[in-house]
């Protein structure tokens, strides 16, 4: 079975994570290249990297859980020029007035829940 490379972009939100003695809600983006056989696998395979990522960082209540979205996926011919790339995260405080609006998310694939 033969495996491409895609380009994945993700976008998280609702993310509680502390600084110090502080708890603020965050959003980011975060862009994971993966191999998998198909686009389904790869944006499977991309949603457990960040999840084991964020696991220990992230301090929401079961009740109040944070949100990925699939926000594009490509193929791609090659790793070419992206060896290192794909490892953090692009974080920015969510906006208390905005609720729960993401400046980051452009146009939301698919809507998966963290926990």
């Amino acid at each position: 079975m033969q495996v491409a490379i895609f380009k994945i972009v993700l976008a998280g939100e609702n993310f509680c994570l502390r600084s110090g003695a502080t708890t603020r809600r965050y959003c980011f983006s975060a862009t994971r290249f993966v191999e998998a056989v198909d686009s389904k696998a790869a944006q499977e395979r991309s949603i457990e990297i960040v999840r084991r990522q964020l696991a220990e960082d992230v301090t929401n209540e079961p009740s109040d859980s944070p949100t990925l979205y699939i926000d594009s996926v490509e193929e791609l011919a090659s790793y070419a020029g992206r060896e290192d790339a794909g490892q953090g995260f692009r974080w920015a405080p969510m906006d208390e007035k905005a609720g729960s609006k993401n400046r980051f998310r452009r146009h939301g694939v698919q809507r998966l829940f963290l926990r």
